[in-house]
């Protein structure tokens, strides 16, 4: 008990943070961020002590759910808005919209960051994240986060992601994977000591002829996707996110989630 005690203060010391998990925001500018930069290996040591222990090293099923965090990731900068790798942003986003919350830059977690009560569910309140570390990067982030939110396992974060392997419209939700390429969910992994962590994956298509990955990933959706299936596909994605939320387990989510039709 008192190794735990000493590990989390050391934590919260280190970033800079009170013990207490209330959140205090600021409109500060956000200082630019290397994309190739690694986060401190101390850090992520921390973490995996903090985040992931449990007695007897186990016990991760039985995480409470009165708290939930939901990250979206993508890249910060007008240039990168409106491109296929920010759709986890716009789901967020569109996610913000729906519960009338108020995403504002929060530099303690390097985001943005906004929180409201679960209108079903009493006390339970869901709070929502976009990174702004740039993509390879967001497991820094999301770090601060669980922290300073008070989360005990990563069984309460869902992380929302862009996927080239799923048409535009469909959504997939997994309790883990492996992160099948994505930068982002690779450096996510790192921080949470595994693939065990809930991820929303949201379809954005797949590039075709010699089209190379990065590129298609990296420019906007069509006018004509734009018009037509991107809305559907946000609208999808926010209430896979809703379905996971409300569900009281991930298996629940997972099976309305997954069968349900894509219908464009």
């Amino acid at each position: 008990l008192s190794l735990s005690l000493s590990l989390s203060l050391s934590l919260s010391l280190s970033l800079g943070l009170s013990p207490s998990p209330t959140l205090s925001l600021t409109s500060t500018p956000h200082p630019s961020a290397d994309p190739k930069t690694e986060a401190p290996g101390t850090m992520r040591a921390l973490l995996l002590l903090l985040a992931l222990a449990a007695p007897g090293g186990a016990a991760l099923s039985a995480a409470p759910r009165s708290k939930l965090l939901v990250v979206g990731l993508g890249n910060p900068g007008a240039e990168y808005e409106a491109t296929r790798h920010n759709a986890g942003f716009m789901v967020i986003d569109e996610l913000a919209k729906r519960h009338g919350v108020d995403l504002r830059r929060a530099s303690v977690l390097e985001g943005e960051y906004g929180a409201f009560n679960w209108p079903d569910e009493p006390g339970k309140t869901i709070g929502l994240l976009k990174p702004w570390t740039y993509m390879n990067l967001s497991g820094r982030s999301v770090l601060k986060a669980m922290q300073r939110f008070g989360l005990e396992s990563p069984e309460q974060i869902l992380i929302v992601v862009d996927e080239t392997a799923l048409d535009l419209g469909q959504v997939r939700l997994r309790a883990k994977g492996s992160p099948n390429g994505h930068n982002g969910l690779r450096d996510i992994e790192k921080i949470v000591g595994g693939p065990k962590y809930p991820r929303l994956r949201i379809g954005v298509g797949r590039p075709g002829g010699n089209t190379v990955l990065a590129d298609y990933v990296l420019g906007e959706f069509t006018a004509t996707e734009q018009k037509k299936e991107l809305p559907f596909a946000l609208a999808s994605g926010v209430d896979g996110v809703e379905r996971w939320i409300g569900e009281e387990t991930i298996e629940k989510a997972m099976s309305f989630v997954n069968s349900k039709a894509t219908q464009i």
